[in-house]
């Protein structure tokens, strides 16, 4: 006599929660087959009207309790390959069945380098912050549009925001870090403005990290170097804001304005 596993249950589980967390004036098409790809979603407006914004949905849910634990999940790396390579972006959606919540990770946010190269999978976490909310389709939406808008010509000026999460050689470097590298960007004659992360419409953010330094422009649009600093695993502080001005070149290159990348 046919059953219906636990695993297809869940499967249409988180489908169902997903569904109801999604505003109704969205279409979502299931993928048959799937290849990778649960759902394509479509965004109209609330009058009907199209916005011509789509994008993708793989969904994994969990019966796992321990959240931490839930909210790790391996992924075959070619399927990473694969969503990198699709034209429209993917998100990534971990539905925890103890809670029925769903958590949420565009898949072109992930970086392979350091996984292992002989492995065939990757664990792709995901965070707190990803939790699916009242917020999450609007969001979803303007982060959309601004990758349309991106991927067809980088608005200008745009307001970069600065972060760190490393220890310099004195606390006060980092202002010094910041002011340097404006007054570089002033110099080139660059449209960027240096800002908090609150300060940004747009998600273009530049990161000094312990063991890499990177740009992002919609995550989609990301130049990072890994493993720069010497021996002692320190930056070069005295060449650091030449680096990163270097990297902000590379970023306006990914997004197709080569002009203002050739003059960082």
């Amino acid at each position: 006599m046919p059953r219906r596993t636990r695993e297809h249950i869940l499967e249409e589980e988180s489908r169902k929660q997903f569904g109801e967390l999604v505003p109704n004036h969205w279409v979502i098409r299931r993928s048959d087959p799937d290849y990778g790809i649960d759902l394509e979603v479509e965004i109209f407006d609330e009058d009907g009207s199209s916005t011509g914004l789509m994008f993708c949905v793989q969904l994994k849910g969990t019966d796992q309790k321990d959240l931490s634990r839930a909210l790790k999940l391996s992924f075959k790396k070619d399927t990473l390959r694969y969503y990198f390579k699709l034209n429209l972006p993917v998100l990534l959606v971990r539905y925890y069945s103890p809670t029925k919540t769903l958590f949420t990770r565009w898949a072109h946010s992930i970086d392979l380098y350091y996984s292992d190269p002989d492995a065939e999978t990757y664990t792709v976490h995901f965070t707190a912050d990803g939790r699916w909310d009242k917020e999450t389709p609007g969001s979803i939406h303007r982060y959309l549009e601004q990758l349309k808008k991106v991927e067809t010509i980088l608005p200008l000026p745009i307001k970069l925001s600065f972060d760190h999460d490393v220890e310099f050689s004195h606390s006060t470097y980092p202002l010094e870090l910041e002011s340097r590298l404006h007054k570089l960007i002033t110099a080139q004659g660059l449209p960027i403005t240096l800002t908090s992360k609150e300060g940004t419409a747009l998600q273009a953010q530049l990161i000094v990290a312990t063991k890499e330094a990177k740009i992002c422009i919609l995550e989609k649009n990301t130049f990072t170097l890994h493993n720069f600093q010497g021996e002692d695993g320190k930056y070069d502080e005295a060449c650091l804001p030449y680096d990163l001005l270097s990297m902000i070149g590379c970023a306006f290159f990914l997004t197709g304005r080569k002009g203002i990348s050739f003059r960082s």
